[in-house]
This record gives structure tokens, C-alpha cells and sequence, in this order.
């Protein structure tokens, strides 16, 4: 079992959207907005946080991110949950988010979406734009309109 999983699992079981691993800091996690530290976790190091993404990591995201500072891609763990995960080299070494995607859609009423909202499931033609900052609701509302579409 790769290291991060342990990681993850706390991630999980506390609820969490993200986990942060910034080198030079405790791993943080980010729950309901709230950054909260793992405080019995160690300060991590930039070979640290490399530790944890090299098992998980494929050849041409390691590739990518030795290159370009940044890759993204997916990671499952069985019985816990998928994740997107986005390694990054800043100032201080390597670095690496990781968010929770979640197994089942929520629906329109789960979300609290209005009425309005769905109706733009119906249209033929146009454009629709859904906007707003990191961990908003973007995916999760577009989500939700496909598949009430694909219902």
C-alpha cells in the first residue's frame, strides 16, 4: 500500500474536500473551507513529498513534472474513494493537492439547486457558463446536469 493512502484515509474519515502537501509544512487538511493541519503528521520535506507521489505517479506525469512544475491525474483507492491529485514543484520543493471526487452524483434537490437550473438541461442550443472559485460547486453542479440529462 502506497504511503499517501494512510494520508488519504485521515483525509476521508475527517471529511475532508482536499489535502495539502506543501514542503517545509505539516500536510493540511480542508474541511468545509477551513484549512486544518494534521498535527501529529511531521513537517514534510521536499523528498518527502516526492515519497509520496512517485508509487502513484505515472511515467509521463513524472515526466510532466519535471518539466513543466505541474501534472495532473487521477487516483482510485479501493474502498476509500478517487481523487485528483495535482503535484507542483513552487520555491520551497515539491508539493501536491489531492481532492476527494465522490463515488455517487448528488441530484439537483441534494444540492439545493434552483428550480431555474434544471431547465437549462432542456435547451437545444446556446451557451451556459458555469463560473465561481476553487471548490465552488462547478464540477459537482455540472455534474448533476448531466445526469439529470442523461436520465
Amino acid at each position: 500500500m502506497p504511503a499517501i493512502d494512510k494520508l488519504l484515509e485521515i483525509m476521508v474519515k475527517r471529511e475532508a474536500s482536499d489535502l495539502h502537501l506543501t514542503t517545509g509544512q505539516r500536510p493540511v487538511v480542508r474541511i468545509h473551507g477551513v484549512i486544518t493541519p494534521l498535527a501529529d503528521e511531521p513537517v514534510l520535506t521536499s523528498d518527502a513529498v516526492q515519497a509520496f507521489l512517485d508509487p502513484i505517479t505515472h511515467e509521463d506525469n513524472r515526466k510532466q513534472l519535471a518539466a513543466e512544475w505541474d501534472t495532473d491525474f487521477a487516483y482510485k483507492v479501493e474502498g476509500l474513494g478517487r481523487f485528483r491529485v495535482n503535484g507542483f514543484h513552487d520555491m520551497c520543493g515539491v508539493g501536491a493537492v489531492f481532492r476527494l471526487i465522490p463515488d455517487k452524483i448528488p441530484t439537483f434537490e441534494q444540492l439545493g439547486l434552483p428550480r431555474a437550473l434544471r431547465e437549462f438541461c432542456y435547451l437545444s442550443k446556446g451557451l451556459v457558463l458555469v463560473t465561481g472559485p476553487t471548490g465552488s460547486g462547478k464540477s459537482t453542479t455540472l455534474a448533476a446536469m448531466l445526469d439529470h440529462i442523461n436520465r
